[in-house]
Parts: C-alpha cells; structure tokens; sequence
C-alpha cells in the first residue's frame, strides 16, 4: 500500500493544485493565489521529507533554509524583472489571440514553455558566462524541495523571458499563462523534493524527482534531464535518463565555485575559468 502511494502523491498533488487554481482564478488576485499554492506545496514537501525522506543526510538545516529564503526573494524579484521585460517587448508587437478551452491551451502551453526552457536550460549547461550563471544552483551536494531557490536572479530573468515571450507572442491569454507557469512553478519544486516518491511509468509523461536527481549527478553521463516539468523534448533530443538511483550530486572540483552568498551573485563577472558541467 505505502509502495502504491508512493507512485500516487505527485499526480494527486498537481491535480488537486491545478484544480484550485482553475476554480479561483478570477476570484482571488492572481499573487495571492499563487503564494498560497506554493506555500502549501511547501508545507506538503516539507512533511514528505521527513516522513520518507529519499535520503536522510540530504536533510535541510537551518543555514540551508536561510540562505535559499535569501534566493527566494531575490527570485521573486528577478521574476518580475523578467516578466516586465517579455510584457514590455511583446507590446511593441502584434499577434493573433488564440481562443482555447483551457484544457487545450494550458498543456498547450506548457509544452512550448517548456520547449523554450530546455533550449535555455540547455545552453547554461555549455561553459562559459552562462554556466557560471547556472553553476550556482548546482553547487549543493543535496537536494531538497526549498533549495530550488537557489538560482541566480539573471537565470531567472532569461528563463523568465525566454519560456514567457513566446506565449505572449503566439496571443495565449492571462488565464492560460498564468496555470501553465503555475504548473511549472509547483512541478519544479516537486521534481526538487528529497522525498522517496516514486516515479515508474510517470516519469515519462512528467519529470519526476528521479529523473530530476540525475540532472544535479556529479557524473556527466547522468547529468542530462533538462527539463524539471516535462520529459518529452528530453526524448526527442536525446536527453532523456532513467535511472533509479543517483550516487552523487552537486559539482566537479568544487574549489573552484563560491559559497557565500554575494560572491555567487558575483560569480559570472569574475575571471576565473571553470569546467562546464555537462559536455552534452
């Protein structure tokens, strides 16, 4: 029984969130409604850490929980940097409204959001500025659901409006934009969660926490898995891994990567030379 649910916590978890949002969008500020579906996300992947914790020593401490709290307003503020520039671009241009019901334009959505976020996620992965803007999220030698804060604020700008724009562009409406980033948003701490949640034949319809860990693998080989929502552009360009079990995350040679807070943010305008994570 426990081995079944397991496997039923993550779909049982976005359907309950997606149906909220559905039935109060338009009731509740748009703001409010997204804060309160995070936080209980939060609260819910929280409790599944320490109830099924996938690995006991990947447990949060009270500096982890500082400093990503520290990311995590500077996210939210890098966030809406990112969205003004998309709005502020896309109003310079004209498109056609594309007129769905939302269960058709909100997967829609989803898949060219991510179909955007991959090629970005993807190329921060090649050396360079990018990767040391990147680098900073794979730095930890855990994972858990709070450390998905930890992001630069200029990654978070270029996914921002990199997987924004083009919805915006194509004419998808606020309603569909707002549930396919929503989804997005709760997924990625999801596929974050250091809980033993299984994933099986779901991994391949969305990105669960094991094919998620080996994103964050030390070794290069497993390091594929660009994308924290959804498999399916992973396995149209050769990206997809399933494996079980990860035996080691975080980041080669990690002297020569920060670990202070204001020297990560700094990180990408430094000189020095790092080896990229992934050579794929």
């Amino acid at each position: 029984m426990k081995y079944v649910l397991k496997h039923l916590i993550q779909p049982v978890l976005l359907i309950t969130y997606m149906t909220i949002a559905v039935n109060f969008y338009g009731r509740v500020h748009p703001f409010k409604l997204l804060l309160f579906l995070i936080s209980v996300n939060l609260v819910i992947l929280w409790w599944l850490e320490r109830i099924i914790p996938y690995k006991k020593n990947w447990k949060m401490d009270k500096k982890g929980f500082i400093e990503n709290l520290n990311y995590f307003v500077l996210g939210a503020i890098s966030d809406n940097v990112g969205k003004f520039i998309a709005i502020f671009s896309a109003m310079r241009l004209t498109s056609e409204k594309i007129d769905l019901p939302l269960y058709y334009s909100v997967p829609f959505a989803v898949i060219i959001l991510e179909f955007f976020g991959y090629w970005i996620h993807r190329s921060t992965h090649k050396g360079g500025f990018l990767w040391k803007v990147h680098s900073i999220h794979h730095t930890p030698n855990k994972i858990y659901a709070w450390n998905n804060n930890k992001i630069h604020p200029l990654n978070i700008i270029l996914l921002k409006f990199g997987r924004l724009s083009p919805l915006l562009l194509l004419g998808f409406n606020a309603e569909t934009i707002f549930l396919a980033s929503t989804f997005g948003l709760l997924q990625n701490y999801i596929s974050h969660v250091n809980a033993d949640l299984k994933g099986g034949r779901l991994s391949y319809f969305i990105s669960t926490p094991e094919l998620h860990r080996l994103h964050h693998s030390t070794n290069i080989e497993e390091a594929q898995n660009y994308s924290a929502v959804i498999p399916y552009w992973d396995m149209l360009f050769g990206t997809f891994i399933y494996k079980v079990d990860v035996k080691n995350i975080g980041v080669n040679n990690t002297s020569q990567y920060p670990s202070k807070i204001v020297d990560e943010l700094l990180f990408p305008f430094m000189r020095a030379k790092i080896t990229s994570h992934s050579s794929s």
